[in-house]
């Protein structure tokens, strides 16, 4: 498949993206069990993860969102924008989704952030991580999917503006 000027290739299928989905919310469903979290969704790329893993939610939850932008074209830079937090975050139980975790940036970022507000407790959710050495050690708690350091597309991930609509994620080639 074609995206602008690059070339992309299945890699993770929607089935597999759903299992994972389940997987990640039965933990948090464990995890939070008596509890009412706070899901802060990470725009953009998080949209459709975060939809998909609320839903999933047993229990009574607030979901909220916020923007964060740190990639350029193919690459992961320096956090550019921020539109901090729609809901009061001091104590409660924050559940951060996000889409991938590259190099850290911007999870660290978020966690510099909540934690001005004295959660009582943050569980940071990645459909995608990264396995990658990264300068500030970051890993978010709850993973979908370790994935090399390949540039991805699809379910929610884009490039350019383009590919978010896309069922499955695909990596460039």
């Amino acid at each position: 498949m074609r995206i602008h000027d690059k070339e992309f290739e299945l890699f993770i299928s929607s089935e597999q993206i759903s299992m994972a989905v389940s997987q990640t919310a039965a933990t948090l469903n464990k995890q939070l069990t008596g509890k009412t979290p706070l899901f802060i969704i990470i725009l953009n790329g998080a949209y459709i993860f975060g939809a998909d893993l609320t839903r999933q939610f047993e229990g009574n939850c607030t979901v909220s969102f916020s923007r964060i932008k740190s990639y350029h074209g193919t690459s992961s830079g320096d956090v550019s924008e921020f539109s901090g937090f729609e809901n009061e975050v001091n104590g409660r139980h924050i559940v951060l989704v996000e889409d991938i975790v590259d190099t850290g940036k911007t999870l660290f970022h978020l966690l510099h952030e909540l934690e001005q507000f004295r959660p009582a407790g943050i569980t940071t959710v990645a459909l995608l991580q990264k396995n990658i050495l990264r300068p500030n050690l970051l890993k978010a708690d709850i993973v979908g999917f370790e994935i090399p350091d390949v540039f991805v597309v699809g379910y929610g991930l884009d490039y350019d503006g383009a590919g978010r609509n896309l069922k499955d994620v695909w990596k460039v080639i």
